[in-house]
């Protein structure tokens, strides 16, 4: 017998770090923190791998490439009105 869970979303997003500077992006308005500002990221889809799902993201937003992608950060972020995100972090080599 299958239950009935709550669903939520997962982000992958991507610290792209060079000589100290960190890359972030200007969010368009029609997504969540539009008009902020925000590291490259998107959602995992189902099948991905989280490594591959960065290195898409980086490459769609910004045009980069990285070697290697380094599992740093995860946060359980619930913003209400079922809005539910588990957001990871990752930082980009090479």
């Amino acid at each position: 017998m299958r239950e009935n869970r709550d669903s939520f979303r997962v982000g992958v997003n991507v610290f792209a770090i060079r000589n100290g500077k960190l890359l972030l992006g200007k969010r368009i308005d029609n997504w969540p923190g539009g008009g902020g500002w925000g590291l490259p990221g998107g959602h995992l889809e189902e099948g991905e791998t989280m490594k591959y799902r960065a290195a898409q993201e980086l490459d769609e937003e910004t045009g980069l490439h990285a070697q290697d992608y380094e599992f740093v950060a995860l946060s359980n972020n619930y913003r209400g009105n079922n809005v539910h995100y588990i957001q990871t972090g990752f930082v980009a080599h090479g």
